[in-house]
């Protein structure tokens, strides 16, 4: 006689089959899990350093306009000039102050300075130029003008009537040629010494020649008039 299947006992068997399967399955979901998270993401970033807190330097892209210190144009420096003649300032250049004139005897600007020196010393260009203009001034006597280029004028008054042949206007001078000599020629200032009455523009504008001349040539050319100068 047969003996018959036991229901209960396949059923059993099924069940723990179907649990085994899902067991497997679920180990197997977790190591690919496991291995997917320890790869990292192709978009999260992780393979580019982190850029560097303020130290990096800035790529050059090549429109900068502004050159290097080294490569900076210097300040052009205020040119110097040489004095025309050694003596002393005993008149100073004041456009803004009224002078008193012991010749004219009232107040006046004075565009120039005054040197004070003896008759007949000789009056040097202060430098390279072209004679400009030569004439003779109903009140400051005979003037003679340089131009140095860059619109700077020198001009030399109360000169001897007498000057050296090369002293015409266009003639072209070198600093330290000989354009005349102190005179007595000037009649707004002939109750003075005798003296160069000294002046110089720029751009058209009187301006002090103190302020042009090199320090140089100042100090072993010129003193000063402490009662004109004491302030």
């Amino acid at each position: 006689m047969e003996k018959q299947t036991n229901p209960l006992k396949n059923s059993r068997i099924l069940y723990i089959s179907i649990v085994a399967v899902l067991c497997v399955t679920a180990i197997i979901i977790g190591i690919v899990a496991a291995t997917n998270r320890a790869k990292p993401s192709p978009d999260d970033g992780s393979t580019t350093p982190p850029p560097s807190s303020g130290t990096q330097q800035p790529e050059d892209d090549g429109g900068s306009t502004t050159p290097p210190p080294e490569q900076q144009k210097p300040t052009e420096s205020k040119p110097s000039y040489l004095c025309p003649i050694a003596g002393v300032v005993n008149a100073k250049h004041d456009t803004e102050t009224l002078v008193f004139s012991s010749t004219m005897g009232d107040w006046r600007i004075h565009t120039g300075i005054d040197i004070a020196t003896s008759l007949g010393e000789t009056v040097r260009a202060s430098a390279d130029g072209t004679v400009k203009e030569v004439w003779e001034d109903v009140m400051m006597g005979t003037c003679v003008s340089i131009d140095h280029g860059n619109d700077v004028v020198t001009i030399y008054k109360n000169l001897d009537e007498a000057l050296p042949e090369t002293i015409a206007a266009g003639k072209t001078v070198k600093a330290g040629d000989a354009i005349g000599v102190v005179g007595e020629s000037a009649l707004e200032e002939l109750a003075e010494e005798p003296h160069l009455h000294f002046e110089m523009m720029v751009s058209g504008e009187p301006v002090d020649p103190l302020s042009y001349l090199a320090e140089e040539s100042v100090s072993a050319s010129l003193t000063f008039d402490e009662e004109v100068f004491e302030d």
